[in-house]
């Protein structure tokens, strides 16, 4: 765990590592941006907990480690890094999950588990997330709506996904806006008036449909 702290005008991150409290200092800057360093270096101490980061850096380096986005500077300079994979939708989806599950009601973790399995069964969990464009949210959504769906319901999974990618852009995975803009929902089914029970027993008798029992009001 990371803590924000200010000291006069200045923040700094406090955390644990190795058994070990150490801190380095921000700077002059808002909460918020206090927050998203704090965010990060959680997010790159999971990474090294879990042994997804090679080469581990240093002890006595962790904190130039974490104040340049999990990156020593002069590695950059004497030696090519391997190339970094492509992030996937399924790859994005579990960073997220990961570091979330824990922070999110239940439910909405619940939700978005739920949303994912559409998307990554239509979109293709081995897609490269980069690479998703209008054509294919838009394809998405009528892929949706054709197998019987709200549009409602399929912009509810979209925002699942553009949610993900923010972060995942803010964390410095991914780069470049989410590519919904424009995208079009159908409308939904729009639902009757309230009726008394009386009234629609006549139109049922008249042939109408039986879902009008949906809109009935109860009088006293």
């Amino acid at each position: 765990m990371a803590y924000p702290r200010i000291r006069g005008e200045s923040w700094r991150i406090l955390f644990n590592y190795k058994g070990k409290q150490l801190t380095f200092t921000v700077g002059e800057v808002t909460e918020i941006e206090a927050q998203a360093v704090k965010g990060k270096v959680e997010y790159l101490l999971m990474r090294l907990k879990q042994r997804l980061i090679h080469p581990v850096p240093p002890d006595n380096r962790i904190i130039e480690f974490l104040q340049n986005d999990g990156r020593l500077p002069e590695e950059n300079l004497t030696r090519t890094l391997p190339e970094k994979k492509p992030m996937t939708l399924a790859v994005l989806s579990k960073e997220y999950l990961a570091l979330h599950a824990s922070v999110l009601d239940p439910r909405t973790v619940k939700d978005m588990q739920g949303h994912w399995k559409h998307l990554g069964r239509l979109l293709g969990n081995q897609s490269t997330a980069s690479e998703i464009g209008l054509p294919d949210l838009q394809g998405y959504v009528m892929k949706r709506v054709g197998e019987g769906v709200e549009g409602a319901t399929a912009k509810k999974e979209i925002i699942t996904l553009r949610t993900m990618w923010n972060w995942a852009v803010r964390m410095n995975m991914l780069h470049g806006a989410f590519p919904n803009r424009g995208l079009r929902f159908p409308k939904g089914r729009e639902k009757p008036p309230f009726m008394t029970v009386a009234e629609v027993e006549r139109r049922i008798a008249g042939g109408a449909a039986a879902d009008l029992w949906e809109s009935v009001f109860l009088t006293r």
